[in-house]
């Protein structure tokens, strides 16, 4: 009877013995794997290759480059620019809805002597010139604050063409901005611009600051011999299909 009892007790310690092996044998090939998969700096061979992405300098006297710029600041106001170069990031989430439809009606209808546009037809414009994200809602926008070429018709949903002529001059005061470098990275377009703030009011002092505490003259008449002066400010499109659009700007 104690034979038995003594052959049951080393079995079962036998049995415990192989089950602690196999426990203490599987936390090992689990531990092996995570310190291999994880905590094992890879070999310099086996590293991610770095790839260069190539800059090319382009042109700024290509039309593409100026073009670019001059479609974004046009319309009345003489200080467009100052939309895109402050004191923040701008992207197209956070630009006005008013220069949004500025910007398309100019260069997709009125430039083309369209009389009248759907809603449709124009938010799909939009996307010509500016990158997604924004909200295109016409019923929000107030058309007798600023120079526009079109009316928006509630009943209809259509942009109607002004009868009448809406011109704007700007005088000696308005903010000046000059192309100095422009480069393409892949898909993207980088144009460097410099920006002097016009002072908005009758002074013709123009600033190299958004905030304009920085005066850097007052002298209009020869106002390019003081662009050098001006503050850097970067401007970010990405190509869509066979075009460029505006995804960002920023100062440097």
């Amino acid at each position: 009877m104690e034979e038995n009892v003594k052959k049951e007790t080393e079995h079962s310690s036998t049995k415990n013995y192989v089950i602690i092996i196999s426990v203490i044998f599987v936390f090992f090939i689990i531990g092996y794997w995570i310190g291999a998969r994880f905590l094992v700096p890879k070999p310099k061979n086996e590293e991610e290759p770095f790839i260069e992405v190539m800059e090319t300098e382009v042109d700024i006297d290509d039309p593409e480059i100026s073009h670019l710029i001059s479609q974004l600041v046009a319309g009345g106001d003489c200080w467009n620019i100052d939309t895109y170069c402050n004191d923040h990031k701008v992207t197209t989430k956070n630009l006005p809805i008013e220069r949004i439809f500025q910007v398309t009606e100019l260069a997709s209808f009125y430039s083309k002597g369209i009389e009248s546009v759907s809603l449709e037809d124009f938010d799909t414009e939009i996307q010509m010139y500016f990158d997604t994200g924004y909200t295109f809602n016409p019923e929000t926008m107030d058309f007798t604050s600023q120079c526009f070429q079109y009316t928006y018709d509630l009943e209809t949903q259509r942009f109607i063409k002004n009868s009448q002529v809406c011109e704007a001059t700007c005088g000696a005061n308005s903010s000046q901005y000059m192309i100095e470098r422009a480069l393409k990275k892949e898909d993207s377009l980088l144009i460097y611009v410099k920006v002097l703030f016009g002072s908005q009011a009758e002074s013709t002092n123009f600033f190299r600051d958004f905030e304009r505490t920085e005066v850097v003259t007052n002298d209009y008449e020869n106002i390019e011999s003081y662009m050098d002066q001006g503050k850097d400010y970067v401007f970010t499109f990405q190509m869509k299909e066979d075009h460029y659009i505006f995804i960002s700007s920023e100062a440097l």
